[in-house]
């Protein structure tokens, strides 16, 4: 759960670092087009001027057609700029919204982070407490039987076995039938002969009444 969330985090992130880089570009794209806006208002400012200075009906014509032309790319323009202004709006609030997700995202990471950590150490003071009772435990246990036990547990993963019926539970062989009368009559351990882990007896469990 923690590795998703990390992977949520990190698309936010890539997506908010998009988001910002198409807003700069619509931003610088909003300013040129206003920039041209600009400059071909002037220019309409100076077909006005030459208008008022015309002579003749063929000048008066060729500045007409240039002015109509000079506001249809005003038009054209001022159209550009709406536009633009709709795509920054709408990228801001694309930012504004994938901050607050990249916020709730960083929280829920803290928090879940704060919880595997606080049972990591849960877990190891746990193990710490019984590394010390078994090391207490280990100090009233014959040494040979400890490396018995050790040695045992290292080829097979486990070093006790129990019997109920004769037969081992762990390699399910049969005892020699004096070893099971011992381990049942005695309540001692000793060690099952085809496994070698260490055996006891344990009773079994009596059949619950109706």
């Amino acid at each position: 759960e923690l590795g998703v969330l990390r992977e949520g985090e990190t698309s936010l992130q890539s997506s908010l670092e998009g988001t910002e880089k198409a807003l700069a570009d619509a931003e610088k794209a909003r300013g040129d087009a206003h920039h041209e806006l600009r400059s071909t208002t002037n220019q309409i400012e100076h077909s006005r001027e030459k208008m008022s200075r015309v002579r003749t009906e063929r000048e008066n014509n060729a500045v007409g057609r240039e002015l109509e032309e000079l506001r249809r790319i005003v038009r054209d323009q001022e159209d550009e700029v709406r536009k633009l202004d709709t795509l920054i709006a709408e990228y801001r609030e694309k930012i504004e919204i994938t901050r607050t997700e990249m916020t709730q995202a960083q929280s829920d990471l803290t928090g879940k982070s704060g919880t595997i950590g606080a049972r990591v150490q849960e877990l190891e003071t746990s193990l710490s407490e019984s590394r010390a009772l078994r090391a207490e435990a280990v100090k009233s246990i014959p040494p040979a039987l400890v490396r018995r036990y050790e040695a045992v547990r290292g080829k097979r993963g486990s070093a006790v076995a129990t019997t109920t019926d004769g037969t081992c539970r762990a390699c399910h062989i049969a005892l020699p039938p004096q070893l099971f009368h011992t381990l049942r009559r005695e309540s001692i351990h000793d060690q099952c002969p085809s496994c070698n882990r260490i055996i006891f007896y344990l009773p079994p469990v009596a059949p619950q009444s109706a």
